[in-house]
């Protein structure tokens, strides 16, 4: 039997697949290795290293945020960013300091 092209099946499952042994190490030149890697700021992958790995991803933020999108006219929303970026602020920042504000009214 074949398929459309004419070739046969291919029948290879992964419990018949035998990895070749890997190839005698010299320890003193993976020494070598090591220390030129460690030299430049390379980091093992091998299991033994003291360091664990790193969760990929953002470090969990201290407080939840949420999105948050207004329809402003232009003028509003030009003097929100004028006194966004006077100040340095973020918009979340902003949005914070311009509530103390009205609370404080």
């Amino acid at each position: 039997m074949s398929d459309s092209k004419g070739r046969a099946p291919v029948k290879f499952t992964i419990d018949e697949f035998e990895p070749e042994a890997p190839a005698d190490r010299d320890p003193v030149r993976d020494a070598e290795a090591d220390k030129i890697a460690a030299e430049h700021g390379y980091k093992s992958r091998e299991v033994d290293d003291p360091e664990p790995a790193r969760k990929p991803g953002r470090p969990p933020r201290a407080k939840p945020s949420r999105s948050l999108h207004i329809s402003a006219d232009v003028s509003d929303a030009d003097a929100f960013t004028a006194l966004r970026e006077a100040n340095g602020w973020t918009s979340g920042h902003a949005l914070k300091m311009l509530l103390r504000a009205y609370k404080a009214e």
